[in-house]
């Protein structure tokens, strides 16, 4: 596959994860439908960060030996990438952990009146 190809593909499950993303938002995080639809944005964009590291750099890293200009590009990109990475992992253990222990405790307490004080 080009790296053309591989960018339109990239393109694409870009527009997938934005979706999902407003989907979950649209939803509410916090109800099981939302919540779910946070995760497998999550999942999205997971993947697509493994397949970038996977396909995406190595090509650009290949054409980048002949090219300085890909290269400098390169080396931008995952100055600014990895830290991005890391992040968005981070974002989505924290969240998501968060918003089921909430929705947990809402489904709990709406069922168990003899909890509520």
């Amino acid at each position: 596959m080009s790296i053309s190809e591989l960018i339109e593909r990239f393109k694409r499950e870009h527009h997938e994860i934005d979706r999902a993303l407003k989907e979950a938002k649209l939803l509410g995080a916090a109800t099981p439908k939302g919540h779910k639809r946070l995760l497998e944005a999550r999942d999205l964009i997971i993947q697509h960060l493994k397949e970038e590291n996977d396909e995406l750099y190595p090509s650009l890293a290949a054409a980048g030996k002949n090219n300085p200009i890909i290269s400098e590009d390169l080396e931008r990109f995952k100055e600014t990438l990895e830290p991005v990475t890391d992040k968005a992992i981070a974002f989505f253990e924290r969240y998501c952990l968060f918003v089921m222990c909430r929705y947990l405790i809402e489904y709990f307490l709406r069922h168990h009146r003899w909890f509520q004080w």
